[in-house]
């Protein structure tokens, strides 16, 4: 079968919007076969794949990156230069463009003063800050000292933000049966977790390690729900879902795979020769650089 490229907003409108007209298959990008122009694209600007299907798959749409706040590679992470224009042909006969390409500048917050082409290359590429920024920081924690000193202070509650929808509110992740807490892409909760009790599977979405703070804990509080909830309802496989997760904090990785470990130290005891806790270290330390994999675990009763 010839693989194909379409454009995702032309597939959902179609599927949900019951329009007349039916999507077209992209067959040309500035003239070159669009199979062939893809797979240089993602040769050049995907970051690094154990595989050339993995560089591919990181330039199209991923709901888990969408979850995340991040752009596949196609749509706003090129890191090379493309070119001033892009034009489209599709099967149907008809073409777009050449159209401009559009620069996404992701602004990773103050600055500071860049003053000189030395202070640019050091805050952008070597993520260094000028010694002015932090002169500045200085000037302003000492005016709000004298501020706070020459004036009453009134004692407040602040509540931070967190999350008061149920899951991510994307077509790919249905209503998840437990959640983690704070879950958004600005909040600091990733982890979903479904029970698909037809089938006695549990599905348990990770879509990253990268934690900090109070979320950390709620990491292990909502892996640990999630298993025992698994056990409840008699589920007898989970499926540890990372795609597109890039890895992050290792002993929550560990964490995570030690308590699902708990359950599968007979299994491992009964079939292999090596012990179960090797086993669980490999596991991890895989899980932790995967960017699109599923992992199918027996849970015994």
């Amino acid at each position: 079968m010839k693989t194909k490229a379409n454009f995702t907003d032309d597939l959902f409108a179609n599927q949900t919007g019951g329009l007349s007209w039916q999507p077209s298959a992209v067959t040309k990008i500035n003239d070159l076969d669009v199979i062939d122009y893809l797979t240089q694209f993602a040769a050049l600007n995907a970051v690094g794949g154990l595989e050339p299907h993995a560089d591919w798959n990181m330039l199209m749409q991923s709901a888990a990156l969408d979850i995340q706040g991040y752009y596949e590679v196609f749509s706003g992470a090129t890191t090379f230069y493309p070119g001033d224009t892009i034009k489209l042909g599709f099967e149907n006969g008809t073409d777009t463009g050449p159209l401009p390409f559009l620069a996404v500048y992701n602004s990773p917050g103050d600055t500071g003063p860049l003053e000189t082409g030395g202070d640019f290359y050091n805050f952008f590429v070597l993520g260094f800050y000028p010694e002015a920024y932090f002169d500045q920081l200085n000037a302003a924690a000492a005016t709000n000292t004298s501020a706070t000193d020459d004036s009453t202070a009134t004692a407040t509650t602040t509540t931070s933000p967190t999350s008061t929808t149920s899951g991510w509110g994307n077509p790919a992740y249905p209503t998840p049966d437990i959640q983690q807490a704070d879950l958004s892409i600005v909040g600091g909760g990733f982890l979903t977790g479904y029970f698909l009790n037809q089938s006695s599977v549990g599905v348990l979405s990770i879509p990253s390690f990268d934690e900090y703070g109070d979320a950390i804990g709620t990491f292990s509080d909502t892996v640990y729900e999630f298993i025992q909830r698994s056990q409840a309802a008699g589920i007898k496989k989970i499926v540890i879902d990372l795609q597109q997760n890039s890895g992050g904090d290792l002993f929550l990785a560990i964490d995570a795979f030690k308590q699902v470990g708990v359950h599968l130290k007979d299994h491992y005891a009964s079939h292999t020769n090596t012990s179960s806790s090797s086993q669980l270290r490999s596991l991890s330390m895989a899980a932790v650089g995967a960017r699109s994999i599923w992992l199918m675990l027996s849970v015994r009763p």
